[in-house]
């Protein structure tokens, strides 16, 4: 375990909320170009711009549906090159069957994974995304770039098949993902594993892996990427009952006061108005109070129209700016034995799901994602397998050793 803070505080010394100059910027490589910088951080201690709903843009739609449900404005090539290196997803099977033939019509299945918001399509399909994003990878190697398939609708007709039809779409990308086991690892320690290791695919599933002796089959089959490949989805911070600039910017206000620390976790900084989504310009109070001096404790913040200049220079290059502040931070980390002590009590607390079982997951991403630090803490450190059955005892005994452990 590195024994880095979940995230570092700017130095007093370099505060500035200011953005670098974007006349010198390559965003298709910002992460390559402050490799130093950043290759020894975890991907909480990062800042990273990150693109909503990318699968629904402006040149993919048109009438209404463009005014209320494109929150970019071109596709994925593009929003990758403006430094988007966090893609939220919501996928949708539109598979349906297609009658042919006249005098003796049959029935042709025709297979449809596509991108939507509510009912908005910018005919954006899950093999564009993969095209496009192993060719950004491809062509820039150093970059890391996150797929969070935050919604998945396995659709009406076609759902007992959809998922059994939908993860061979990921095998051109299968030598670039990153497995989930290195949620607390450095870029560091990711790329020395996996030195072609440049994408990070969440997504959940229900093809959890038989237990013991149960005699259940394995759903997942051997020519598929590997389940360990399969992160969670990612926790996010949105105020789901106020969309409105008012209720993002309060949002914003409070979470940058007291932000998640032991998972990365994603702030949408956007906003809707009576005529869809709103762009905000470089000024505007959301932009500023997620980056503002002393609360600037951004680490995934997702934005519309990632594109534009304006955004640009508020988001991309304000999290740019942030990762260089934390690399010259020299605030002496907290020792890591704390860190778990923390985690531990924090699971303790909301009533955690691995005290049942290892594979016990539950619903909260923010519970998934500190359950899964803790048990590979506790594989590596305890010598407990991942098919073990976790008692009190046992869980009392592994706080116990916890407390005492120097790593």
């Amino acid at each position: 375990m590195n024994d880095i803070p979940p995230r570092a505080p700017a130095t007093p010394e370099n505060t500035s909320s200011e953005p670098v100059s974007t006349t010198s910027t390559n965003y298709s490589r910002w992460m390559t170009d402050m490799w130093d910088e950043i290759k020894d951080r975890r991907l909480s201690q990062l800042a990273i711009p990150g693109a909503h709903d990318s699968g629904v843009d402006l040149a993919g739609t048109w009438g209404i549906e463009e005014l209320y449900g494109a929150n970019q404005d071109n596709s994925f090539p593009e929003q990758l090159a403006a430094g988007a290196r966090y893609l939220d997803l919501r996928l949708v099977d539109s598979s349906y069957r297609k009658v042919i033939g006249n005098h003796s019509p049959q029935y042709k299945f025709v297979e449809v994974f596509e991108f939507k918001h509510g009912t908005v399509s910018a005919g954006r399909r899950l093999e564009h995304l993969i095209r496009d994003v192993k060719k950004f990878v491809t062509e820039n190697p150093r970059e890391i770039v996150i797929l969070d398939f935050n919604s998945y609708d396995r659709g009406k007709n076609f759902s007992n098949t959809s998922l059994e039809r939908c993860i061979p779409y990921f095998t051109p990308i299968e030598k670039f993902l990153i497995p989930s086991s290195y949620i607390e690892s450095t870029l560091r320690e990711m790329r020395d594993a996996y030195p072609d290791g440049s994408i990070i695919l969440a997504l959940n599933h229900n093809y959890s892996k038989p237990q013991g002796d149960s005699g259940e089959p394995d759903k997942w089959q051997p020519y598929w990427i590997k389940r360990t490949q399969i992160w969670s989805t990612f926790s996010r911070k949105w105020n789901s009952s106020d969309i409105s600039e008012q209720g993002t910017l309060k949002l914003v206000q409070q979470t940058m006061q007291s932000p998640p620390v032991y998972f990365p976790w994603v702030l949408s900084a956007c906003a809707y108005s009576s005529t869809g989504p709103v762009h905000l310009h470089r000024a505007h109070p959301i932009r500023n109070e997620t980056f503002k001096v002393g609360y600037q404790n951004a680490n995934i913040v997702m934005v519309d129209f990632i594109e534009r200049f304006d955004t640009m220079l508020s988001v991309v290059d304000r999290c740019i700016t942030l990762n260089r502040q934390r690399f010259f931070d020299k605030t002496p980390p907290r020792p890591q034995t704390i860190y778990w002590l923390e985690l531990s009590t924090y699971l303790t607390q909301m009533g955690t799901p691995f005290k049942t079982h290892w594979n016990s997951h539950g619903k909260d991403p923010a519970m998934t994602w500190a359950y899964t630090s803790m048990k590979f803490f506790m594989m590596k450190n305890l010598n407990l397998q991942p098919t073990q059955q976790l008692t009190e005892k046992k869980i009392s005994t592994c706080e116990t050793t916890i407390s005492k452990c120097e790593l």
